[in-house]
């Protein structure tokens, strides 16, 4: 059946080139290494239907191959390049809106992002809109047998013959219906529903949806005054249900009164409701609502505080900036507790009196409760959110509220980045260092790196807020590439807390088995006896890290994965903690039979049992990822801690930045070591980091505090400046290193992982290209660095052995061209069975 968009395209006098989210295809690199083609984009005909609609940033359906799909218009053209007498152009087939989703801006930032980060242009469109503003498709099945057609096939299955009846009644029906109407699984459906379109007996088409809508609420209100309804009421004494619905209507201080509260309360039917409307004496209103993801928060209206020197100093530097409309990126280096959210709050407030609008990316969803309170305190409801813990509803209304204006701070996570504010004015990057901020699928940007080029697009300002920067953004700041804010006392004037490094040799050895060094267990005994609270560190969840038998030294394994299975307490399973394949615990050992299996290693499940144990008469709650993975977890029990109601705090990262307890004089790190040994050239920053911003939520208040750190590397130097609190220190030694092993920021990075189910085929594949990087390194990119081909760290996971290598380069855009060129050539002899992951700037290497 021909589309209305496929009739007559040779009038059409209007080309659209369209990206799809598909994958980079690196094989269009052999044509031509600086062509933007590598985009996947597409030329189709814009039919004269939609000539006027169909404008640049528009979302779009559009054939490609033998399917139809969503894509943007990012160009169009009275002409085009491509050959028309001897490729048949397609039509596009529908515009999904009249408003484009992509200003010129946006499209200008994902076209960079998508060059930077070797994606096509597709991906980054489509990751810079929520999924629930995309489009679904959905197949319809229509019949279009007649009954003497379908009785010559004579079909003898029970399912068919079913299917074609109901649809005889009901036609135009979705999979999902028929399943419903049948009461049979879906996939069950697949094969017969494939015979009869093969036979031509259904029809076969898609159609397109929103995957989330507006909502809308039924409402009842009075036509006429009070006074009025009172009148008409006595001419209802034959109609008692008529009678109460006005009443209930009358003494209602409501305007518009809900259909189904009105139902409820006076038992009626909507029949009832109908014979009023007949009669004028009500109507019916449809009132769109806004799903509010803020609206069961406390709001406490604030006002701006008083600044000390610094801050002042800060927020004049970038208000200047604000006034002067420059471009220019700031580095606030403010220690643990110095008053940065204040001062973000206060730059911000100076852009909304230019007019202007301004983003706030936060690191983890754990931070978005408390840090949203004080913005919508501060600004009301010019907030809006966006994460990943909001429903699809609450999602698209904030999506719909910044689109149109409505919110002008846009408050979230990574992909907030992307808000489609107007006129923006300012970004600002809580705790810039997070590595959360760098996404792990395609497209692999990095927040910061798109906040930097979004910022120079809109020409706004730029702030990087941390107590411990990235090592590449104080490089850039020493260097005056941005200007340089600190922040080097408390807001409180309550110092630094205290930080005790505890050898764990020296307890093992003086008799001490436990996970509490005698200073830890004394200091929480004394925090619990003065009524404080206290927060307990571990990064790793589970109760015990691996399973082990001591009699053969047989370790349980995930079978998916090159890895030992965690066990988790709660739900008395080994869990693999890559690919989510559980196994029930065993009492003897699978590989010898004997009973001397052993639970070995921590996780915050233990940390809890223990504390249980040692301290009975305290209020404990552990927060990780698997007490928060119902909505609104991680709120409920920050939210609880706040009110004093649990004195042991336990948790994984999420409760390591950004929280503010003005009672937590305590903080213990039961194990600092988790993280430095692992083979990463980022281990030692990332751990001092951590270490760190957990001792930051110590002593935030009117008391001092202390912090009790655990350890068997007591003279590592990420430990020994986190006891500090001496970034200037930690930085001057990583730099340093960094730089003689020419590792970021001395050079740019590229991480290719090679996957495969096959490991021989890998293995061979890696030495191919191997030789493919070394062949065009001698004859072209002299100074690129290969490091590789090896077994990544985790060698196997979800059943595909991994191999990887390490590209570095001192220009990115050589390392670009290094990549495109090697891959352009290889690509064209790689196996299908070859999955091939290219990470630009990765954050990690395992």
């Amino acid at each position: 059946m021909q589309s209305r968009s496929d009739r007559n395209p040779e009038k059409a006098s209007q080309y659209a080139e369209v990206a799809f989210p598909i994958p980079i295809d690196f094989k269009r690199y052999k044509i031509d290494l600086e062509s933007t083609e590598y985009q996947s984009t597409y030329t189709y005909i814009i039919p004269s239907h939609l000539l006027s609609i169909a404008q640049v940033g528009c979302r779009v359906i559009a054939p490609l191959g033998k399917s139809r799909r969503e894509g943007v218009i990012i160009k169009r053209n009275n002409q085009t390049k491509i050959d028309i007498s001897k490729i048949k152009l397609r039509s596009l087939i529908d515009c999904l809106e009249e408003t484009p989703s992509f200003s010129t801006n946006m499209l200008h930032l994902t076209r960079w992002v998508a060059e930077y980060y070797l994606s096509s242009w597709g991906e980054v469109l489509a990751a810079a809109v929520p999924g629930v503003i995309r489009t679904k498709q959905k197949q319809i099945y229509k019949l279009i047998a007649d009954a003497e057609t379908i009785a010559e096939f004579g079909y003898q299955a029970k399912l068919q013959r079913s299917i074609l009846d109901l649809l005889k009644e009901e036609n135009n029906l979705t999979r999902t219906q028929i399943s419903r109407r049948l009461r049979r699984p879906e996939l069950t459906l697949r094969s017969p529903l494939s015979r009869l379109a093969h036979d031509k007996l259904i029809e076969v088409s898609s159609k397109f949806q929103p995957k989330t809508q507006s909502q809308y609420k039924n409402l009842v209100s009075l036509v006429h005054s009070k006074a009025e309804t009172k009148i008409a009421l006595q001419k209802l004494k034959n109609a008692p249900k008529q009678t109460e619905v006005l009443e209930q209507l009358l003494n209602s201080d409501q305007e518009d009164y809900p259909n189904s509260t009105l139902v409820d309360q006076t038992g009626c039917s909507l029949s009832t409701l109908r014979s009023l409307e007949k009669k004028g004496l009500i109507c019916f209103k449809r009132k769109k609502i806004t799903r509010n993801p803020l609206s069961l928060e406390p709001v406490v209206r604030t006002q701006p505080l008083l600044l000390n020197q610094e801050q002042n100093q800060a927020v004049s530097s970038i208000s200047q900036s604000v006034e002067n409309a420059e471009n220019t990126t700031f580095l606030l280096h403010g220690i643990t507790g110095s008053g940065k959210t204040e001062v973000y709050l206060q730059a911000i407030a100076k852009v909304l009196e230019k007019e202007k609008s301004a983003i706030l990316l936060v690191p983890e969803i754990s931070l978005t409760p408390q840090t949203v309170s004080h913005f919508v305190g501060r600004f009301g409801d010019l907030v809006a959110v966006l994460h990943s813990r909001l429903s699809n509803g609450e999602r698209y209304d904030q999506w719909q509220r910044i689109r149109s204006g409505m919110a002008k701070i846009v408050i979230g996570a990574r992909s907030a980045v992307f808000a489609p504010l107007e006129n923006l004015g300012l970004i600002v990057i809580d705790e810039e260092h997070e590595s959360s901020y760098k996404q792990d699928s395609t497209p692999r940007y990095h927040a910061r790196n798109v906040a930097v080029k979004r910022s120079e697009i809109e020409n706004c300002i730029l702030v990087l807020g941390s107590a411990t920067p990235a090592l590449e953004t104080y490089k850039l700041a020493k260097h005056s590439k941005y200007r340089l804010l600190t922040l080097t006392n408390r807001a409180t004037k309550v110092g630094l807390p205290d930080v005790a490094i505890i050898d764990m040799r020296h307890e093992l050895k003086s008799g001490n088995r436990t996970i509490f060094s005698q200073e830890l267990k004394a200091s929480i005994v004394d925090r619990l006896k003065n009524k404080q609270q206290v927060m307990l560190f571990l990064n790793r969840r589970g109760h015990s890290s691996y399973v082990f038998c001591r009699e053969c030294g047989y370790i349980e394994r995930c079978q998916n994965c090159d890895i030992s299975l965690t066990f988790h307490l709660t739900r008395k399973q080994l869990i693999c903690h890559h690919c989510a394949a559980e196994r029930a615990t065993v009492d003897n050992c699978p590989s010898c039979g004997s009973m001397y299996i052993r639970y070995f290693g921590l996780g915050t499940e233990k940390v809890e049992q223990q504390v249980k144990i040692n301290f009975p008469q305290a209020r404990v709650q552990r927060m990780d990822m698997d007490t928060t993975s119902a909505k609104d977890g991680h709120q409920k029990i920050l939210q609880t801690f706040r009110e004093g109601k649990i004195d042991i705090l336990i948790g994984t990262q999420m409760i390591a930045k950004g929280l503010d307890f003005p009672n937590v004089t305590l903080v213990g790190v039961i194990s600092a070591d988790t993280s430095l040994n692992l083979p990463d050239f980022r281990s030692g920053e990332r751990t001092f980091n951590l270490l760190t911003q957990v001792a930051g939520r110590s002593g935030r208040g009117s008391l001092s505090g202390n912090v009790v750190i655990q350890t068997y590397l007591p003279e590592h130097q990420s430990i020994q400046a986190a006891q500090t609190h001496d970034y200037i220190q930690f930085y001057q030694e990583e730099i340093e290193q960094r730089q003689h092993l020419k590792y970021p920021p001395f050079s740019h990075a590229a991480s290719v992982l090679m996957r495969c189910r096959d490991e021989k085929i890998l293995i061979e594949n890696a030495h191919q290209l191997s030789e493919v990087f070394s062949r065009f390194q001698v004859e072209t990119f002299i100074d690129v660095q290969i490091r590789g081909p090896a077994p990544a760290p985790l060698s196997k996971i979800k059943n595909q052995y991994r191999w990887h290598f390490l590209i570095l380069h001192v220009d990115h855009y050589m390392l670009l061209k290094f990549l495109k060129k090697t891959l352009a050539h290889y690509t064209s002899f790689q196996p299908k069975v070859i999955d091939l992951t290219i990470d630009i700037d990765p954050i990690n290497t395992l």
